[in-house]
């Protein structure tokens, strides 16, 4: 099979893990003989070359021109298009692959090839934006239909992630989390997504790796605890481990804190608070010595707000070292509390730290449950996410997506659909925001907006929706422009432009993310009997 890959533009190295994914998968599906073409974005010269024996094509997709940024995803589209129809033998191509799903410059393209070509779609979230911005807001309820979300999202001249779910054949998810959250608010026509973890690379796992590495990096008597990834966005939790390693050294004054990140400004926050006890690391892209030094760690912090997947974490069990971690994404598929590694049980993130304080504090002083967790993770690793099984997965998808793709025909954009509850919820929803008058004028459009779904969904961009629902709120908010349409004769037209500009999907996204993903703070409580139990059997 020959298979055409979208990719994010550092590939195969990012510092987030989706182009390690990427090609991790990729290489994977070589091995087992296919042929893999790679189409990614470089701000370099373009470059065609082998890695792995996976095909890959680096474009550069921004000319010396400067584009306006309404028109950027657009050219970039057509750039992609016409590099692939001028180097890629698209009539021997089987099948395209996705693999991220947030970068909305390659859905169009995916749209075309499907279109044009006749080509099966796979669709791979490996990141979800809206479960991303809410998880940004630790402090407060994270409410789509504010003004500073609706004003963010009004400069956002790209395609939302719901659009490609619209003509896809399969939908792939990393977790259990993420793959609910895509059916339950997108809809997708292909039906409930496939959940298949990201692969890791075992090869350098073995148990005894990182002996070396702890003679270099920890002093006698000292124990070592790791935290990495991209600690400067507030996602990865760098302020909970902050606080946490605080309550950490009070107990225990021996332990060194290794950092893998870039970030010289959130080391510095670290250096200043505790001093030598820091050792960064910065960015580690040999993949032996990454395990190395996983391996070196007696103990893995992952307090991050929203995970995908966690591919650190899964890291750190394939070399055996023990994970204290969030009760996120991928993080809670792989971690079966107190077995495979431990997970916070409050659903407070302001809470975080002291479990997370908690539950290394009793890891740090029991070698034996230590080690105990450390082998079933490492066994849970190796049978679930190494790259063979992960590729052997994929290839079956691939079937389902071509005999899905032959089953559809040329069937193109497919509606959502939309039950009579989903359609009760959408018109309460209106009769909240603009009063009973709304009711009939949404009752109308559900009757006919299927029949222009191809247009609205590829004039659609997060900035037109964005606008579409503040021109709604303004209408609720605004009482003088209401008072003045209705004294002009213009209310029930205004009305009926208002309601008709927002794609009642989009307005029910946004209901379903500001009541399902809000958080609710909860009473605080640690679970430290399931440790003692595990102790006892010890």
């Amino acid at each position: 099979m020959q298979i055409l890959m979208f990719s994010e533009p550092s590939y195969p190295r990012h510092p987030g893990g989706a182009g390690k994914c990427s090609h991790l998968l990729a290489a994977g599906l070589v091995a087992r003989g296919h042929t893999v073409h790679i189409i990614c974005e470089t701000n370099e010269e373009p470059l065609r070359e082998q890695i792995d024996g996976v095909d890959v094509h680096r474009l550069r997709l921004s000319g010396a021109e400067p584009l306006r940024k309404d028109e950027q995803e657009a050219v970039y589209a057509r750039s992609v298009l016409s590099y692939l129809e001028r180097e890629i033998p698209l009539p021997a191509v089987n099948l395209v692959h996705d693999s991220g799903g947030f970068l909305s410059y390659f859905f169009p393209v995916a749209y075309e090839l499907q279109r044009h070509y006749r080509l099966p779609y796979v669709l791979h979230f490996r990141y979800l934006l809206a479960k991303h911005h809410a998880a940004m807001a630790p402090r407060f309820v994270y409410d789509p239909f504010s003004a500073p979300v609706l004003g963010l999202e009004s400069c956002l001249h790209e395609m939302t992630q719901s659009f490609p779910t619209r003509f896809a054949d399969l939908v792939i998810c990393p977790s259990v989390e993420d793959a609910t959250f895509v059916h339950e608010a997108f809809r997708p026509a292909s039906g409930k997504p496939a959940v298949v973890p990201d692969p890791i690379d075992v090869r350098f796992s073995t148990p005894d790796d990182g002996q070396a590495l702890r003679r270099e990096l920890a002093n006698p008597g000292e124990q070592l605890v790791l935290f990495g990834g991209r600690i400067d966005s507030d996602l990865k939790g760098a302020d909970i481990v902050l606080r946490a390693f605080k309550r950490m050294r009070q107990a225990r004054p021996t332990l060194r804190l290794l950092l893998l990140a870039r970030d010289s400004g959130t080391v510095g926050l670290f250096r200043r608070h505790f001093g030598p006890a820091v050792t960064p690391l910065g960015w580690i892209d040999d993949a032996a010595r990454f395990a190395g030094v996983l391996s070196a760690a007696d103990l893995v912090m992952m307090p991050s707000r929203y995970e995908a997947f966690g591919m650190m974490c899964a890291e750190a069990m394939a070399v055996g070292s023990p994970v204290v971690a969030a009760p996120v994404g991928g993080l809670r598929d792989m971690i079966v509390h107190g077995e495979t590694g431990f997970l916070f049980q409050s659903p407070d993130p302001q809470e975080w730290d002291r479990e997370l304080a908690e539950y290394a504090l009793v890891l740090l002083s029991n070698p034996t449950l230590a080690r105990a967790v450390g082998q079933n993770a490492r066994r849970f690793a190796h049978e679930r996410f190494s790259v063979d099984t992960i590729a052997a997965r994929v290839e079956q998808l691939y079937e389902t997506a071509t005999a899905e793709h032959r089953r559809r025909g040329r069937e193109g954009i497919v509606p959502p659909r939309l039950d009579r509850e989903d359609q009760e919820r959408y018109l309460a929803l209106l009769e909240q925001l603009l009063g009973p008058e709304a009711r009939p004028v949404g009752e109308a459009l559900l009757g006919y907006w299927h029949a222009s779904i191809e247009q609205r969904c590829l004039a659609c961009t997060r900035q037109r929706t964005a606008m579409g629902v503040r021109r709604l709120l303004s209408l609720q908010r605004f009482k003088p422009r209401r008072l003045a349409a209705r004294l002009t004769g213009r209310w029930r037209s205004e009305l009926q432009e208002a309601v008709e500009e927002v794609c009642p999907l989009a307005l029910l996204q946004k209901e379903y993310i500001r009541t399902r993903l809000r958080r609710s703070p909860g009473a605080a409580h640690t679970a430290l009997a399931l440790i003692q139990k595990r102790l006892s059997r010890s």
